[in-house]
């Protein structure tokens, strides 16, 4: 007799509360084979009924309510248990039911996903298979950033590329994409291949077919990537800091709030949700990062609260992607041309974005006003190790002038 059932290893879980792999079980000559669903839940969160004085997880309605996304979960089961029935059923025609036999149509038809080809449809496939089962943070790294990274290179290369296009050529022009188009960092841009691949690895064992190149795909090195910590030095901040009209109101617009950003060491998604309500009476910003929930006081200097009163306290309203474009025009127009080894010599202004603003504000305040590694991490919510290994440019001009111990002119 041949029976399909929902099944987890109880023997070996202590705690009922303690999420555990639901797996499917299929039973035939008293020999068994499981399968996993690749989703997790405790014991206390599975429907369980008495079937001829066993304990079993109820078919149709596995999880509890209590289990965080159980409509979505219980589907995909439903959808799990019902490839396996179909697999036992072609089984039966072929006159073979053995476990290996089953587990086998079972498998191929997973090799037959026909709905999932392209790479968005992969994160698609990724996200309900695993939200369940990662952290929240994790999923929105394939949930969003991978995934509007992977839209819009679509749009740019006008086609939606598919899973069996990753190959060296899609790599290159990719990795170019990510840094031109989407003014990313070399970081940002290693950490897309490592997601990238890492999806392709969990669609692989699915059986989904996914072009073995993937797995060449090089990730920077770690000297690359410490490399590319850039900020704006002092001379630069002066400048920015300085009155001058470009040749439209968005540039303007643009200036003073990566002015007010540079300024005020905020990560581009509390800048972009800054109000004034932010604003303590001792004139210092307190909020809560959004990236990291940690409580930031920042206090306003000079070059901010000059931005913050023209505009009544209220910043321009304009989305990260205008933003980044905006700031290299921004930088080249006040000729912030300085060449970067790191990049092949290009001006930084070409490289620039949001995220040069949070590096210059913090070397700023270690290598223009002095502050120690301990004081800067109290103002930004970066640790003090952070700092040291990442963020505290050394400024040429700074260190030349304590050698010959003149002033900076």
């Amino acid at each position: 007799m041949a029976t399909i059932n929902f099944f987890i290893e109880k023997n070996r879980v202590t705690n009922k509360d303690q999420p555990c792999l639901i797996y499917l079980r299929y039973d035939h000559n008293r020999k068994k084979t499981l399968i996993s669903t690749n989703i997790r839940a405790s014991v206390n969160q599975l429907n369980w009924i008495k079937d001829r004085g066993h304990d079993k997880i109820k078919i149709n309605q596995p999880l509890k309510k209590t289990f965080h996304g159980y409509l979505k979960a219980n589907a995909e089961l439903k959808r799990l248990y019902e490839n396996l029935f179909a697999a036992l059923c072609d089984a039966k025609e072929l006159g073979d039911q053995t476990c290996s036999k089953v587990k086998e149509i079972y498998n191929g038809q997973s090799n037959k996903l026909g709905d999932v080809k392209t790479i968005l449809e992969g994160i698609d496939k990724y996200v309900s298979l695993y939200e369940t089962e990662h952290r929240p943070r994790s999923i929105t790294n394939y949930d969003k950033n991978l995934r509007l990274h992977i839209t819009n290179f679509n749009k740019f290369k006008n086609r939606d590329h598919t899973l069996i296009d990753l190959n060296h050529e899609f790599e290159l022009s990719f990795k170019s994409f990510l840094r031109s188009n989407e003014s990313l960092s070399e970081s940002s841009v290693d950490n897309n291949i490592k997601y990238l691949k890492s999806l392709c690895n969990k669609l692989s064992k699915l059986g989904i077919k996914v072009n073995p190149t993937i797995k060449s795909f090089k990730r920077a090195s770690k000297s690359v990537i410490d490399s590319d910590i850039i900020a704006l030095n002092d001379k630069e901040m002066k400048l920015l800091s300085q009155p001058k009209d470009l040749e439209n109101e968005h540039l303007n617009q643009i200036k003073e709030l990566f002015t007010f950003h540079c300024f005020t060491g905020l990560r581009v998604g509390d800048l972009m949700r800054f109000h004034k309500n932010m604003i303590t009476n001792k004139n210092r910003i307190r909020t809560r990062s959004e990236k990291t929930n940690s409580l930031i006081e920042v206090p306003i200097l000079p070059e901010a609260m000059k931005v913050l009163k023209k505009y009544d306290y209220e910043l321009p309203k304009i989305s990260e992607q205008n933003y980044n474009k905006g700031i290299k025009k921004v930088l080249e127009k006040l000729k912030v041309n300085r060449k970067l080894e790191q990049h092949d010599y290009q001006p930084i202004h070409q490289i620039a974005s949001s995220h040069l603003a949070k590096k210059s504000f913090i070397s700023y305040c270690l290598n223009s006003k002095n502050l120690s590694p301990i004081q800067v991490s109290k103002i930004t919510g970066t640790n003090v190790e952070t700092i040291l290994r990442y963020y505290a440019t050394a400024d040429m001009d700074e260190i030349e002038m304590k050698l010959l111990n003149t002033k900076q002119k």
